[in-house]
């Protein structure tokens, strides 16, 4: 069965189930690893929000220590570009992870 919904339906349904991901980006991801908020982009963000909210928690925090190793000076830009590239791409997922990637490309 499908069924779709308004803009507005959309928007109101989101903003309802937002907030409790973003809770489990910031406490289930970015304290464990040690990467602070700032240390990520606006997209960065997004991409692992996505992650999260699709259940690939394995994958975002070693993305997220990636950028926090990265933030923090102790690995180089190409060393953080290979670390998310091999970490986001998922062969069962691939457009879905493509764009995670496009997200983390955008530092």
């Amino acid at each position: 069965m499908k069924f779709f919904l308004t803009r507005e339906q959309t928007l109101k349904l989101y903003n309802k189930i937002s907030p409790e991901y973003e809770i489990r980006l910031d406490n289930e991801i970015l304290k464990t690893v040690n990467c602070p908020q700032e240390a990520l982009s606006e997209e960065q963000r997004a991409g692992l929000y996505s992650m999260v909210y699709h259940g690939s928690i394995g994958k975002a925090r070693r993305v997220a220590d990636a950028i926090g190793d990265y933030w923090r000076g102790e690995i180089s830009e190409n060393m953080l570009r290979s670390r998310i590239e091999k970490n986001v791409l998922d062969a069962k997922f691939p457009i879905r992870s493509e764009n995670e990637l496009k997200y983390m490309e955008k530092n």
